[in-house]
């Protein structure tokens, strides 16, 4: 694949906010954070998946997360956000068989909780159980109703 610039060396990387194939970006709430790793965008979410951006209003991130016992969600993420895993599975509190170990009480985050999601008892009283595949944004005119959704 042909390089789209040419780069002379780390002045050009930054200045173009291009900083090779992998890197943390600089305004990364926990890149000063010595506990966590600098990658870390956000907490608080169990099994993140098929994440997306939505084409109209890019700083829309969303991302399907799939739940360990009762719940499947999908949350809009932002920088720095809490999606309460570990203390909450859904907008719902969470019971763990085992302690993860830190902090762990409810008044010590301020949980951002999904946008939408099902219970899976809900959707299948039988069997108890079903996964979310993701969160994408919908952008087609066949359901006018669900634009933008």
């Amino acid at each position: 694949m042909p390089h789209l610039y040419s780069l002379k060396g780390e002045e050009d990387i930054s200045r173009l906010a291009l900083w090779g194939n992998y890197s943390v970006p600089k305004d990364n709430p926990y890149t000063k954070d010595n506990e966590l790793l600098p990658e870390i965008w956000a907490l608080g979410l169990r099994n993140p998946w098929r994440c997306s951006f939505d084409s109209e209003r890019s700083s829309y991130f969303i991302c399907g997360d799939i739940g360990q016992d009762e719940y499947e969600e999908v949350n809009l993420i932002m920088k720095d956000g809490n999606y309460g895993w570990r203390l909450y599975e859904g907008p719902g509190r969470f019971s763990p068989l085992q302690t993860s170990g830190g902090n762990s009480s409810a008044g010590s985050i301020n949980p951002i909780f999904p946008v939408t999601g099902y219970s899976h008892y809900d959707l299948n009283k039988k069997e108890g159980s079903a996964s979310i595949t993701g969160g994408l944004f919908y952008r087609s005119n066949t359901d006018p109703c669900m634009y933008g959704r």
